[in-house]
């Protein structure tokens, strides 16, 4: 309670001590007592506005003091919000987005300049950029060929640093993943490969080619170094890891369809594979010293066949047979026997596997595939072949 009104109540009180003092005796008659009676409602009214303002100012006191309060209070809940705040900030995430913007930078400098490696060949370190011919495949290999081996190779495939001297098939030499896994697996680290079209693959003259150094060789595939893509004209030298699958379809594709040969000057040829060349046979069958020889028109390995009597007279195709020039499976003459066709064996053999085959007008069938009708002459059918 302040001083305002303490004084309030003060005079509050003294005035009604002085009119509760006035005799009765005194009293002025009735005029007198409404003058009492007013001064006294007067009195009563001031004392409720008193009252009436020194609640308001207690309750102005009870606000000021909760706001004292509250502003006390703010700093505290302000620090405690300020700590989630600063957790959240961008500033405490940089480093992670900057060590993720790292990593994406450097992912894509990887894949952008793939991982080179040196390779130790005959003693002689290479690398894609050993050389710096860029226009020229074909010259970009024949210098790294020469570094490592100190000789160059040429383009024909003739000569005896050809894995692939004895295959001249067209069929067996067409680019597929069987074909390329067997050839490039026999070559060693350093060799190189050609690959060409048809018209090209046996000519030394190679206008459409393309040369690659073999560096490494795995099970999934192999690396190369080569310049000059075909593909992509102007590409300078660079490392290149195929699987088996991607490099038959990325050069098969580009109409280099046939591998053409692969060099190196230590290579130890391919055995022939016997099959036949385009549109002529692969086999020769001859007489010397009274034996039956057969030879191989592309390598010119013989191999022997024993002369049988028995099986003479008709027989019976069991199915449709291919049928050959010589005893043996490779050497398919491209014409075929219908299911059910009866042919005259006039001559049996056994050939160097161990294999019986019957020869008719038509050429040579395996034994197993046909079944007997009867001996010679005592069969009144007709031959059909």
């Amino acid at each position: 309670m302040n001083a305002i009104t303490e004084r309030l109540l003060a005079g509050l009180l003294g005035l009604t001590v002085s009119v509760s003092a006035i005799p009765a005796s005194h009293s002025l008659g009735k005029a007198a007592e409404n003058a009492d009676q007013s001064q006294t409602e007067q009195v009563e009214t001031q004392r409720e506005e008193a009252e009436s303002e020194l609640e308001v100012e207690e309750d102005n006191g009870d606000e000021a003091e909760a706001e004292e309060t509250e502003e006390a209070a703010e700093p505290e809940d302000e620090e405690a919000s300020e700590d989630p705040e600063e957790e959240t900030e961008p500033e405490e995430a940089e480093p992670e987005d900057e060590a993720e913007a790292e990593e994406k930078n450097e992912a894509e400098e990887e894949e952008a300049e793939p991982e080179t490696h040196e390779y130790r060949i005959n003693r002689v370190k290479v690398r894609y950029d050993s050389s710096e011919i860029t226009n020229n495949c074909y010259a970009y290999a024949r210098e790294l060929y020469e570094m490592i081996w100190g000789e160059r190779f040429e383009n024909g495939r003739e000569k005896d640093d050809n894995y692939l001297k004895n295959i001249v098939s067209v069929p067996a030499l067409e680019l597929t993943e069987e074909h390329l896994r067997e050839y490039v697996s026999a070559a060693a680290p350093g060799s190189v490969l050609r690959t060409s079209d048809r018209a090209y693959l046996f000519a030394y003259a190679d206008e459409t080619g393309h040369s690659q150094l073999i560096v490494d060789v795995d099970e999934d595939g192999f690396t190369v170094l080569e310049s000059n893509m075909w593909l992509n004209p102007g590409v300078g030298p660079r490392e290149h890891y195929y699987t088996w699958s991607e490099y038959v379809e990325t050069w098969y594709n580009a109409n280099h369809r046939y591998i053409k040969y692969i060099k190196n000057p230590k290579a130890e040829p391919l055995p022939c594979i016997h099959q036949l060349t385009e549109g002529s046979a692969a086999w020769i069958t001859r007489c010397e010293d009274g034996e039956r020889l057969t030879d191989c028109a592309l390598c010119g390995e013989s191999f022997d066949h024993a002369m049988e009597e028995d099986g003479l007279g008709f027989w019976i195709a069991r199915r449709w047979l291919s049928l050959c020039d010589a005893p043996y499976v490779q050497a398919a003459s491209g014409e075929y026997l219908a299911a059910g066709s009866m042919i005259l064996v006039n001559a049996t053999a056994v050939n160097a596997y161990g294999e019986p085959w019957y020869r008719c007008r038509a050429g040579w069938l395996r034994a197993e595939d046909l079944e007997p009708v009867g001996p010679l002459g005592t069969s009144t059918r007709s031959e059909r072949e």
